[in-house]
């Protein structure tokens, strides 16, 4: 994916269509002898053995402060998953929706999304992919956001949905 990032200087940069990565550390020492930067907006999870040993919070971290946060580390190796943490905004639009009395109406949804468990969003969202874009989010939301409206605007008359429009 041309638009995805890349680990530059020990900083990740994130591509726009970002939205989490997967980075492998095989040498977690030599990796981190220099400092690392997470940036403002974003946060690290690290991952061994499948088990999450913790998170990094946006800005500068040593080995010394990362092995100080992760207690039960073991490996000289890790996987790092690094995510947004701030509000992801995603425009829907929903066409060939049907009121109660049957006429076809098309809405357009804003809604925003954020991360709040980058672990479990690793577990049962990324699992083995490499990345994952905002694309790919929007593709997992929308059928539920599109069903979703569907039963709401199906139960609603034309008259209910436009409303008073003073």
């Amino acid at each position: 994916r041309p638009d995805m990032s890349s680990l530059t200087n020990y900083r990740w940069v994130a591509g726009d269509n970002e939205f989490a990565t997967r980075i492998e550390v095989t040498d977690v020492a030599g990796f981190f002898s220099k400092s690392i930067l997470v940036e403002p907006g974003f946060r690290a999870l690290f991952i061994e053995k499948g088990q999450s040993l913790g998170e990094l919070p946006p800005g500068q971290h040593t080995l010394s402060n990362i092995v100080d946060r992760m207690k039960f580390w073991t490996q000289k190796t890790a996987t790092v998953i690094v995510a947004r943490q701030q509000d992801v905004r995603l425009e829907l639009v929903c066409p060939g929706l049907l009121t109660s009395e049957f006429l076809e109406v098309e809405v357009a949804l804003s809604i925003t999304v954020r991360l709040e468990d980058v672990a479990l969003f690793f577990a049962n969202v990324m699992g083995s992919k490499s990345a994952v874009s905002i694309d790919d989010i929007r593709q997992i939301v929308s059928p539920f956001l599109k069903q979703s409206l569907w039963e709401a605007v199906g139960r609603l008359s034309i008259k209910d949905l436009v409303g008073d429009q003073k």
